[in-house]
């Protein structure tokens, strides 16, 4: 049997302006790191990494889109991932 989901993530900073980056926390890396981890994780639940196999059967699918602020001067407050999808099997 199998199963599957979508779900999005809100990676939430504190933005501000790019002149002064030190006072901003940006989401952008956050959530670049929030897809990094998801795709480790299917490889090792894919089997690809022995030592770190889990004893699941799943597979997190790719995130589309990371929409974030279009102003160049600015640090965005929240980045959104979307869509992810999950999927599964038993």
């Amino acid at each position: 049997m199998g199963a599957a989901a979508q779900f999005n993530v809100t990676v939430r900073g504190k933005g501000g302006h790019a002149a002064m980056p030190h006072t901003t926390v940006d989401p952008v890396v956050a959530g670049a790191a929030v897809v990094t981890a998801l795709q480790v994780c299917e490889l090792h639940c894919n089997g690809l990494h022995s030592s770190y196999s889990l004893p699941c059967h799943c597979c997190i699918g790719r995130h589309a889109t990371c929409a974030a602020s279009l102003a160049s001067s600015s640090m965005p407050h929240a980045c959104l991932l979307k869509p992810g999808f999950a999927h599964v099997y038993s």
